[in-house]
């Protein structure tokens, strides 16, 4: 998924789980959320409970999580998150293994997109880049990014 930080996937796929597995109508209880904000208490209460079930954990761990192995180092990357958690899931998968991405933007608009595996080798030199990588201050990355941007002006 989409990967502004890591814990909105947590969240995100507790309440796609919790449509997919129980009878009630849980879009209306998000509409009732938009309508009156002060029952999303209620709301979060109920994904807390379901983030528990070791049926939402098991979920979760075998297939949303090998998807996330980069994210919390990269940080939010806006639409390339979803790429970086493709990365990582296809370096999870096995042969004629489903994959599916779901990306979200500002906008209400979405896109879900689903696969097929074909090979089971795939490799990626994304850990060596991250292991490689360097925490920078805010002030080296507005200098890199003002240097980069005339860069990109000059070409």
């Amino acid at each position: 998924m989409h990967t502004p930080f890591p814990k909105m996937v947590v969240w995100a796929s507790a309440a796609l789980w919790r449509y997919e597995n129980y009878d009630e109508d849980f879009f209306a209880l998000i509409r009732e959320c938009i309508n009156n904000p002060q029952i999303f208490p209620k709301f979060k209460k109920l994904l807390d409970e379901v983030r528990k079930t070791a049926e939402f954990q098991n979920f979760f761990q075998e297939k949303v999580k090998p998807g996330l192995r980069y994210n919390p180092y990269i940080g939010n990357c806006y639409t390339a998150s979803i790429f970086i958690s493709l990365i990582s899931a296809l370096e999870n998968t096995e042969a004629n293994q489903n994959i599916c991405l779901a990306g979200y933007g500002g906008g209400s608009g979405s896109l879900v997109l689903m696969g097929k595996t074909i090979k089971n080798n795939f490799k990626s030199d994304l850990i060596y880049q991250v292991k490689r990588g360097k925490k920078l201050t805010s002030q080296q990355y507005q200098d890199w990014r003002t240097e980069t941007v005339k860069k990109i002006r000059n070409c």
